[in-house]
């Protein structure tokens, strides 16, 4: 038995250590998002949705508030990268919501970027890897000065096909020849707490 060892590992030993450095070099660079033992970003660092965080999250959901509705789609952008000034760069997988706003009335198109590709202009992105079954995810639009906001979503009870949807103001830089006041600012998504449900 043992000679049988020996000649498997002989014969295959170049093999055992290639599989040995692609699994060393996955453990040091690939960090899961949920819980990261290694915060410090830069050095090519993944912070890969190992756990799949968010899995549930992923699809079309909506909502009806104050004769609007909402349909948001959320989707996954994996190994995306993040650069800095000092030409550190780390990778992170991404949970991003698209969305489209109706006036329930008219029928009206308020807001829609659902066919958005370029990140830049995703206004609602994922911020870390969730607590307690809530997703936090940053609202930011640079058409109305640059505001942003928090959206915590989470799940109701277990329930797969039923979230949480909760709008905290973060903050409003009142940039030059900015026309809104904060009490003007003319949000589209809703800010107040409401209950999105899983479309099929």
């Amino acid at each position: 038995m043992r000679k049988l060892i020996y000649l498997f590992i002989k014969r295959n030993l170049t093999f055992l250590v290639l599989l040995f450095f692609t699994i060393s070099c996955k453990s040091q660079n690939s960090i899961p998002l949920k819980n990261p033992i290694d915060l410090e970003y830069g050095s090519g660092r993944y912070f890969k949705d190992i756990d799949n965080v968010f899995g549930p999250y992923i699809g079309t959901w909506e909502t009806s508030w104050n004769n609007k509705k909402l349909t948001l789609k959320f989707e996954k952008i994996t190994k995306h990268l993040h650069t800095y000034p000092n030409d550190d760069f780390y990778y992170n997988d991404v949970l991003v919501g698209k969305y489209k706003i109706v006036d329930l009335v008219s029928g009206q198109v308020i807001e829609d970027n659902m066919n958005t590709i370029n990140f830049d202009l995703i206004k609602i992105t994922s911020m870390g890897s969730g607590k307690d079954k809530i997703l936090s995810f940053i609202f930011t639009d640079d058409d109305l000065c640059s505001i942003t906001g928090i959206l915590r979503i989470g799940y109701v009870l277990d329930n797969p096909n039923i979230l949480n949807y909760r709008y905290e103001f973060d903050d409003f830089y009142k940039i030059e020849n900015c026309p809104y006041s904060f009490e003007d600012i003319p949000i589209s998504i809703p800010t107040i707490d409401l209950v999105l449900t899983r479309l099929p």
